[in-house]
């Protein structure tokens, strides 16, 4: 799609019957991306919104109409696609308008607490007036983004947002400049985030058979969700049938092509969990389950997608000393298996490398430390750390957040700014910068994953459009928590939060390239002003984003200067 064309903007625009419009109460305004934008707020001054990324990545910006309930339900956008001066076209733009959801009982330690939340995202296409009674005028806040191709030409281009109806109509004028270099499409931060297929099964009311072609297609649309925001999702295994030795007799392997080729997967959770494929297998069944971890490891190995397989530890969060001894048995059974099959079968698990006085230790068993945020900010106020001494041995880190990850005390310790002054708390009534700077954690203390329980929870007879208080307990609600989805009759909708996350993902991909072009300092300086500790970051957008500008000036000149030379 990066086709020279003759067409003049205002011919090739892309007419959206969507509900916004006006008569003489119409403001057509805009906001950066990471930010939530209130009913209420007073309408900004209609500047020029300039953009700027990289190739085979998104830019975003928030277009509000500012109008009446009724003059909101009769309305058009018109937007023309991005053309650069040569005449150099981008693909359609998308539009998506934003739902609310209204939290009425706050997450703990909220910032923001009670309230309405834009969070839901509805294709134009899809869109509906809002069901709530407002006496006057509004915003509807929609989410605009656009896809940078891959081979885009780099350079200045232009765009136009019109809001019109019969009598009047209202413009916004838009700038992207395409940085002259292209982000991978395996992001460089692994991550691993729940989309179980049981729970698909459930929601849509569907047999839970690993065979039923109608659920696996079901699940490929949430996969396919979450690898367009470049998370890797749960997997679908392909239905097996493994001998009581460990020798498997049927492994349709290829089924899982599209998971690694087209959802460029980073990370993938080997076939096994307590009970399956034996119901004992630290036990009398241990030597077949050995076998069985050797022979799919070896199968994956030659299709080349070992890298990035591993086991995920069935013991969750161990916390007592049977746990400790059950996670160091699966850790031995993991490196037989590694021994017998010449590849690395590594093990899992969501626990710090913390040594315990009564349960022992996890080191040598465990070769994938997952730490809750929470656990970090321990690790962080130690005397010395031990998740840093297990990098430095080789150990692999991710980190994960769920809930609300750090002690009651803590909000107590830092009311002068509640808003920052926490590890990131992926909760709807948290500022968004919690999404997006995860990543920039990961890169900063080389953290190589993040892991999401889930993104389809919410209870049977819940509904995340009425009630975002998706995971309870009690006497608490976390709002949002394990659920980045809405459903809806057409297919699973994104939610803002996911968009921040993607976001996230593209700068962790930004600062490998600059690290990879030779600009570390640039990098290790950007990131000790944005992330230097799990507890210390700017919610201010513009901290981020400013960083980010920096570094890809900077490569953008390097990437110009070495094509000059050639």
């Amino acid at each position: 799609m990066n086709s020279k064309s003759p067409l003049r903007p205002a011919l090739a625009a892309l007419l959206l019957a969507v509900p916004a419009l006006a008569h003489g109460s119409l403001a057509l305004w805009s906001a950066p991306s990471m930010e939530r934008i209130s009913r209420t707020a007073p309408p900004r001054s209609a500047d020029v919104i300039t953009l700027t990324g990289a190739r085979n990545a998104w830019e975003s910006v928030q277009i509000i109409v500012h109008a009446t309930a009724a003059e909101q339900a009769q309305a058009n956008f018109v937007i023309t696609p991005f053309i650069s001066t040569d005449g150099s076209q981008l693909p359609p733009a998308q539009l998506y308008q934003q739902g609310y959801v209204k939290v009425t009982t706050a997450s703990p330690h909220s910032p923001l607490g009670v309230g309405e939340y834009p969070d839901a995202l509805i294709p134009a296409a899809d869109a509906k007036p809002s069901k709530d009674y407002f006496p006057g005028a509004y915003n509807q806040p929609w989410w605009l983004e656009q896809f940078i191709p891959a081979n885009a030409t780099p350079g200045l281009y232009r765009a136009s947002v019109t809001c019109r109806d019969r009598e009047n109509e209202r413009t916004l004028e838009l700038e992207l400049t395409v940085w002259p270099f292209t982000l991978p499409d395996r992001t460089t931060l692994r991550s691993s985030f729940g989309a179980n297929w049981c729970r698909v099964a459930e929601i849509h009311h569907l047999p839970a058979y690993a065979s039923s072609s109608v659920l696996r297609a079901k699940v490929r649309e949430y996969q396919t969700v979450l690898a367009a925001h470049r998370l890797t999702p749960e997997p679908m295994y392909p239905d097996m049938d493994v001998a009581s030795d460990g020798s498997i007799k049927s492994f349709p392997i290829e089924e899982l092509r599209p998971y690694f080729e087209e959802l460029h997967a980073t990370s993938f959770a080997l076939p096994i969990c307590a009970h399956w494929p034996f119901a004992d297998p630290l036990g009398k069944h241990r030597a077949a389950t050995i076998n069985y971890l050797a022979n799919v490891i070896q199968a994956m190995h030659k299709k080349g997608w070992s890298r990035g397989c591993f086991v995920d530890c069935p013991v969750d969060e161990p916390a007592s000393a049977k746990a400790y001894a059950e996670v160091r048995a699966w850790g031995t059974l993991c490196h037989a298996a590694a021994e017998r099959s010449g590849l690395a079968v590594p093990l899992l698990c969501t626990i710090s490398p913390t040594l315990h006085d009564e349960w022992g230790s996890l080191i040598h068993s465990v070769d994938t430390w997952v730490p809750s945020v929470g656990d970090i900010l321990l690790d962080s106020q130690a005397p010395s750390s031990i998740i840093k001494s297990r990098q430095a041995e080789g150990e692999i880190v991710w980190a994960y957040t769920a809930m609300v990850n750090y002690p009651d005390t803590f909000s107590e310790q830092h009311p002068e700014n509640p808003i920052d002054h926490h590890p990131p708390t992926w909760l709807i009534d948290y500022a968004p910068m919690n999404y997006r700077i995860m990543a920039w954690h990961c890169a900063a203390h080389h953290w190589q994953g993040l892991l999401y329980w889930d993104t389809i929870h919410w209870g049977d007879e819940a509904d995340p459009w009425q009630d975002p208080a998706t995971f309870t307990e009690p006497g608490r609600v976390y709002n949002g928590d394990g659920c980045l989805f809405y459903p809806s009759p057409k297919g699973p909708l994104a939610s803002l939060r996911m968009k921040w996350l993607r976001q996230g993902m593209e700068d962790h991909c930004l600062l490998e390239l600059a690290r990879q072009a030779g600009l570390k300092d640039l990098v290790q300086r950007e990131l000790q002003r944005v992330a230097p500790g799990i507890a210390d970051w700017s919610a201010d957008p513009k901290v981020l984003n400013e960083a980010r500008l920096r570094i890809g000036n900077a490569l953008a000149a390097l990437s110009s200067h070495q094509t000059a030379k050639q």
